[in-house]
């Protein structure tokens, strides 16, 4: 029997935008491909991540993968169950009670009755709905809602899941559920697509990852390579003025009252550089100008990883300094004494707010400008390390109750038992 799960090859999917006759037109249609030769593999035991800007099909790939709509073009053939955590509450009946519309959703995902008896204090204790199960679901909040229909499909048991950006569902509390469930499912072996708009979830879920472009599949392979394919994406659309995802809403709610107007990353001996050392010091320099009056004003200096978690931030506000403009602009300098962390490519994000540190004036990210990245580079220690020694390098000390501490460093790195 193949070990593959899902084969697709040249799906396509057209819509039709309609338009009714109007001073003495025919009515007619707009046609419009929203995917347009994807060819995919899902293997078992694998999990697949797929991402792209809004828009780029990413949603109705999933729909024609849990046959939920079928293809204009191309072939699909999949081998095995398929559960899918997509738009979660879709098909309750809102007259009807929660306890009702778990059978139903259950049955819907192919769940046996009985399997749903069975489970159901299970699905009830998941959802934390409560009391409410008796209660029609027209009454319930959107989290209620949503989280009872996480519930329903996190107690399936299928060999194929297809997970639509609804990890991030509920509190914090919950949300720590929902990626359990999906670790779960990851250690029975369950095949994963996963889409999302997190490069951390797919970073951590997902060996390979399909990047979607415009309904094309712009590239596929090796995730780190793709998200770095889909950041170079980002970064062409920036300079070419276009906004993109969440910076793009963000960017609209900007007063412009004092903008960045260009940002350096320079080295112990004030040069520029890119890359360092672990304890190396950084210096950021910003410069500004001032469009409104001249308040002062506040900086906030963050540092991420390669898929935008931020890992430190510093701030005028919480330092309780502040920034004076004099005259149309000027620049500041923010310092890192010793750069705290290891291996790897980081990025800077600035920030300017006003004097409450409410009203946001400007704000550059790394994730938009290739100018704000730079890396740690690797040494032997961190590279015979890397798999689990994090992100940060601080100064710490071990003791001992009276036994001797033995410096045994060399002789592991050189390959010695210790």
């Amino acid at each position: 029997m193949s070990d593959i799960l899902i084969e697709a090859h040249g799906l396509g999917k057209k819509y039709h935008r309609g338009y009714f006759a109007r001073r003495g037109r025919k009515r007619g249609s707009d046609e419009f491909w929203a995917l347009k030769d994807i060819d995919l593999e899902l293997r078992a035991g694998e999990a697949l991540g797929i991402i792209g800007p809004n828009g780029a099909g990413k949603s109705t790939l999933l729909k024609i993968l849990s046959r939920v709509t079928v293809p204009s073009e191309g072939w699909l053939t999949v081998r095995g169950r398929v559960g899918a955590l997509i738009e979660l509450g879709a098909g309750f009946h809102p007259e009807l009670t929660g306890r009702d519309n778990v059978y139903i959703a259950g049955s819907i995902l192919g769940m046996p009755r009985k399997e749903i008896t069975r489970r159901f204090e299970e699905i009830l204790e998941f959802a934390e709905i409560g009391e409410f199960i008796d209660m029609p679901v027209k009454k319930y909040s959107s989290g209620m809602y949503v989280r009872l229909g996480f519930a329903v499909a996190a107690h399936m048991d299928p060999e194929i899941l297809l997970v639509d950006e609804v990890l991030a569902v509920g509190d914090g509390a919950f949300q720590k559920k929902c990626f359990g469930a999906m670790q779960r499912f990851r250690e029975q072996g369950v095949s994963v697509i996963l889409v999302s708009h997190s490069m951390y979830n797919i970073q951590r879920n997902c060996e390979r990852t399909l990047l979607l472009v415009s309904g094309h599949g712009q590239v596929r392979g090796a995730t780190d390579e793709v998200i770095g394919q889909y950041q170079a994406l980002l970064d062409e659309r920036a300079e070419e003025g276009q906004s993109i995802g969440a910076i793009a809403g963000y960017e609209e709610s900007l007063s412009r009252d004092i903008e960045i107007t260009h940002v350096q990353i320079r080295d112990a001996s004030d040069k520029p550089a890119r890359a360092f050392d672990t304890g190396d010091e950084v210096a950021l320099h910003v410069g500004y100008k001032v469009n409104g009056d001249d308040a002062a004003f506040h900086a906030e200096v963050s540092i991420q990883d390669s898929v935008g978690q931020v890992i430190l931030t510093d701030t005028t506000y919480l330092n309780d300094t502040i920034i004076l403009p004099h005259g149309e602009g000027g620049e500041f300098v923010w310092r890192v004494m010793r750069m705290p962390l290891t291996a790897g490519p980081y990025s800077f994000a600035v920030q300017l707010l006003d004097e409450s540190s409410q009203v946001h004036h400007d704000v550059w990210a790394g994730l938009h400008r290739e100018g704000l990245r730079f890396s740690v580079r690797p040494n032997q220690k961190s590279v015979r390390l890397a798999q689990w020694r994090g992100v940060l390098d601080t100064e710490c000390r071990w003791a001992t109750d009276g036994s001797a501490l033995v410096d045994a460093a060399a002789d592991l790195l050189e390959g010695g038992t210790g």
